[in-house]
């Protein structure tokens, strides 16, 4: 799947896909004729999800409001 670079990564989440992010048309028609290689996005799921799990506020004081808390 070619998708645009700023996608890549949010693409590559989806298994058993090859992901190519590129950044200009010239460079996705270079890539269809065969005159540029470029490997396709991989992504770890397991650090992915580490990094979004992460949150720099801690609410766990907070009572009450448990939707805002979440």
């Amino acid at each position: 799947m070619i998708v645009p670079a700023d996608n890549a990564a949010k693409a590559a989440v989806v298994e058993d896909i090859d992901v190519i992010g590129m950044r200009f048309l010239g460079d996705t028609e270079a890539f269809l004729t065969g005159q540029l290689e470029i490997e396709s996005m991989c992504m770890d799921l397991a650090e992915a999800f580490a990094v979004a799990g992460r949150y720099e506020a801690d609410f766990s004081d907070v009572r009450g409001q448990e939707s805002a808390n979440r």
